[in-house]
């Protein structure tokens, strides 16, 4: 047998020693290096160091099966209904209409809208997210989305008026946000949560989205009118207020009541929300199995295996050297009738199978 063809395992070496116990920096399995997941939001995002689950606390969000679980606010010279023509999407969505109210001022408008109301333990985050339509011949009109949190408040501002007043107190912020994606329905969206620890000092923030104790929630959809002659409509569809909880509760349910804040009429209706410790939220995400490496961590490694790539080059280049000799010396015997012995240098016959001299087979 040939020196030439015999292999060195210089690329097994190489796999070798770039494989710790379970993890492969080199690239050849699909574990990598992994770092510990991150929620991101676009200003001030909402972190916890627990798997959360996201838990939808409204009922009937789409207005599919009408009002139910809403109730009429305010009241003052408006009214709410199911429309069935104008809709966002599926076949319903929440009409506002709204007369004009005799001596209607910035401090006083004429407000209607629909409101509902749940209670959340073990209360991480908040988010809303709303579609709505106006259909106005004024500009004396104002949308917003009222949110409570515990003892907080935050007015969230679609649309306003040059007579719209943006108050603003110790527990209740008001936040303008553009419209969206208007075509022509508009989005609102916000992390409430977010938004909370920013507008408001860190003891309200904890209070509210880092104890254990429940937590009443309450969103209101509202049409404001400062003045005017005719009546006009605004519509809502496809609400959505979403809590985030730890998943590894060991409550299994979740009850929460839909109240009135109307001063004349007061419903409650106990709703189960099934919140098993095996669901997981879809922001929720789970590190590759294997070895973690943190940022500080990487650049031993990456230099530990540089040196490494590095040592098995020049064993390659050195074995390659001995070959290309060989090859070398082969080509020079071939032009003659007889051989070197590959170990003592002996002349050999071409048919000789093993030299005469040292025994080593040809």
């Amino acid at each position: 047998m040939s020196g030439i063809s015999r292999a060195r395992p210089t690329v097994i070496l190489i796999l070798v020693l770039c494989l710790p116990p379970s993890v492969v920096v080199c690239g050849y399995a699909s574990q990598g290096i992994t770092v510990p997941y991150q929620e991101k939001h676009s200003a001030q995002p909402m972190q916890s160091q627990q798997p959360l689950t996201d838990l939808p606390l409204l009922q009937n969000g789409g207005f599919e099966s009408g009002l139910a679980g809403w109730t009429e606010i305010q009241g003052t010279g408006g009214s709410i209904a199911r429309s069935s023509i104008t809709v966002h999407s599926g076949s319903a969505a929440l009409v506002i209409s709204l007369v004009p109210r005799a001596g209607a001022t910035a401090s006083t408008p004429a407000i209607e809208g629909a409101s509902q109301s749940a209670t959340v333990t073990n209360l991480r985050g908040l988010r809303v997210q709303a579609w709505y339509l106006l259909q106005t011949n004024t500009y004396l009109v104002a949308t917003r989305i009222r949110i409570e949190a515990g003892n907080l408040k935050l007015n969230y501002y679609a649309v306003i008026s040059s007579q719209t007043v943006l108050s603003s107190t110790l527990k209740m912020k008001s936040i303008l946000l553009p419209p969206k994606n208007c075509t022509p329905w508009c989005l609102l969206e916000a992390d409430v949560g977010a938004d909370i620890r920013s507008y408001f000092d860190s003891a309200a923030f904890a209070a509210v989205f880092q104890g254990t104790q429940p937590i009443p929630v309450k969103i209101a959809l509202e049409f404001l009118l400062y003045g005017g002659n005719d009546r006009q409509f605004m519509y809502w569809d496809d609400v959505e207020l979403i809590a985030s909880i730890p998943s590894q509760t060991t409550t299994t349910t979740s009850a929460f009541s839909i109240s009135s804040s109307s001063s004349t009429t007061s419903t409650s209706r106990p709703v189960t929300i099934t919140s098993a410790s095996a669901q997981t939220s879809s922001l929720t995400s789970t590190p590759t199995a294997g070895f973690v490496l943190t940022p500080k961590q990487n650049y031993p490694v990456l230099i530990t295996v540089l040196v490494l790539i590095l040592i098995a080059t020049l064993l390659e280049f050195s074995r390659m050297k001995r070959n290309t000799r060989k090859l070398s010396h082969l080509s020079k015997t071939d032009m003659t009738n007889e051989i070197q012995c590959l170990r003592c240098g002996t002349n050999l016959a071409r048919t000789d199978k093993f030299c005469h001299r040292c025994g080593t087979v040809q």
